[in-house]
């Protein structure tokens, strides 16, 4: 495999949706989980600077800060919104890498916040 190739194939994560970048950090503010705009700086020095490794572990303490905001009666609309966008990163995550037990159980723990709190969007504005 050439350099080249390993490289696109090292930097592939790069190319999942931007939502996370676009809208994770207002909503993650919303909820009260994170200061806005050290979660914009962080999530685009891993854009440029970080590693797959980096980025998926960034997301998996907003799952956990998710978690933690749904539990304690945040808005529903927002958490749902959050959930759906963090699910969407490991739907997408197996054309990037292989997944692992790690990315599994983050896969399980996010379809169950988008069940619980996805249906909150429409449910409200019914």
């Amino acid at each position: 495999m050439s350099a080249l190739r390993r490289r696109r194939q090292r930097d592939a994560w790069r190319f999942l949706t931007p939502e996370v970048e676009r809208e994770a950090p207002a909503l993650a503010a919303a909820l009260g989980s994170a200061d806005s705009l050290a979660l914009e700086r962080e999530l685009a020095r891993l854009v440029v600077d970080g590693s797959e490794r980096e980025w998926f572990a960034s997301l998996r303490r907003l799952r956990v800060l998710l978690e933690a905001a749904a539990t304690s009666g945040a808005d529903r609309r927002t958490t749902g919104r959050l959930a759906r966008i963090l699910l969407d990163q490991y739907l997408l995550a197996p054309s990037v890498h292989d997944l692992d037990p790690d990315d599994e159980a983050e896969l399980a723990a996010l379809r169950t916040l988008v069940a619980d709190h996805g249906r909150a969007t429409a449910d409200q504005t019914a």
